[in-house]
Parts: structure tokens; C-alpha cells; sequence
């Protein structure tokens, strides 16, 4: 079985989610006197952000993996 391609937009959609899910999660987590567990929530947002950019980059660009 093998993988349906995504295009760096869907991709993106999909990071951006990711972002506002675990930038969120982070936030109550910090809130809520969870602050290791805050850290590891809020370094999926960062990686998020990074992804986000790199599809960006690449839409610029024409490149489709």
C-alpha cells in the first residue's frame, strides 16, 4: 500500500492545527502547574511553526515531494 502524495498547502492546513492544538495544550498545561509538561507541548508547536515555513518555502518554489 503505498502513500497518497499531499501538496505543501494541505500540509501547512495541517500544521497550522497542529500548532493551535499543542500551542493550547501547552498553555493550560503551564496554567495548570505542568510546566515540564508545558515545555514538550510547546516544543510540538515550535516544530509546527518550522514545518509550517518549510511548506511555505517550498510552495514558493514549486517543489513537491
Amino acid at each position: 500500500m503505498t502513500a497518497k502524495r499531499v501538496a505543501p498547502a494541505t500540509k501547512a492546513w495541517l500544521a497550522a492545527g497542529g500548532l493551535i492544538v499543542s500551542g493550547g495544550l501547552g498553555l493550560l498545561a503551564w496554567a495548570n502547574g505542568f510546566t515540564a509538561i508545558a515545555i514538550l507541548f510547546w516544543a510540538f508547536a515550535v516544530l509546527a511553526l518550522v514545518d509550517i515555513g518549510w511548506q511555505s518555502w517550498k510552495r514558493q518554489r514549486g517543489v513537491h515531494d
